[in-house]
C-alpha cells in the first residue's frame, strides 16, 4: 500500500529533489499523481507550464516559492494551486 508521507521514490532529478510516480503506484491509469520531494533554496521548475493538462499543487510541509505571470509569493502548508493549461494562464 501506498503512503503519501512514505512512497517508493522512483527518480532522483538533478539537485537532489526526489520524485514519487504515486498514481502508478496505486494503480491509477488516468489520473497522474507525483509526489516531489525539494531541497531548501532548490528551484527544479522555474517556468513550468502544460498546453494539454491543468495540475494541481498540494504543499504537504513547508513554505515554497510560487511564481506566476503577476510575480512571487510564498505559499503555506496544506495550500492548493491550481495551474491552468498554456503558458499565459
Amino acid at each position: 500500500m501506498t503512503n503519501v508521507f512514505e512512497p517508493d521514490w522512483d527518480a532522483v532529478e538533478g539537485g537532489g529533489s526526489r520524485r514519487a510516480r504515486v498514481g502508478r503506484q496505486v494503480g491509477s491509469e488516468r489520473i497522474g499523481i507525483s509526489l516531489y520531494e525539494l531541497p531548501p533554496a532548490s528551484a527544479p521548475f522555474p517556468c513550468h507550464y502544460q498546453y494539454a493538462n491543468q495540475e494541481l499543487l498540494i504543499v504537504l510541509q513547508g513554505r515554497p516559492h510560487l511564481r506566476t505571470p503577476d510575480g512571487w509569493r510564498q505559499l503555506d502548508e496544506g495550500e492548493l494551486v491550481a495551474f491552468p493549461r498554456g503558458r499565459e494562464a
